[in-house]
């Protein structure tokens, strides 16, 4: 049979056509879907390894800064005992010019 002498076969190869056409842009979409998905789950995996790093970084700025500070304190106890001595230098002094002076009467 013909195409003109049977309508419905007609019919039927431009309900096939739709349907392939349907099934082609549903194919289409689905593809392009997981490609995003894909897409955003390694954009995931990326931030979370730059979240990784961050924290990595910021542990080594910590544990750098608690370091700092003992340094700090360690300096500035090593400059009360400086101070402590030149006190004790500067009295000695003193005696000895009072030594000098008496000395000298």
């Amino acid at each position: 049979m013909t195409q003109s002498a049977c309508p419905s076969y007609h019919n039927n190869i431009t309900i096939r056509n739709c349907l392939l056409a349907v099934l082609m842009v549903m194919l289409l979409f689905t593809v392009q879907a997981q490609d995003k998905k894909d897409k955003l789950e390694q954009e995931k995996k990326d931030n979370l390894a730059r979240i990784k790093e961050a924290e990595t970084i910021l542990k080594n700025t910590e544990s750098k800064k608690k370091a700092t500070l003992g340094q700090l304190s360690n300096i500035n106890h090593q400059i009360e005992i400086r101070q402590q001595l030149i006190g004790a230098i500067t009295r000695e002094v003193k005696l000895i010019e009072e030594d000098i002076s008496e000395t000298n009467v």
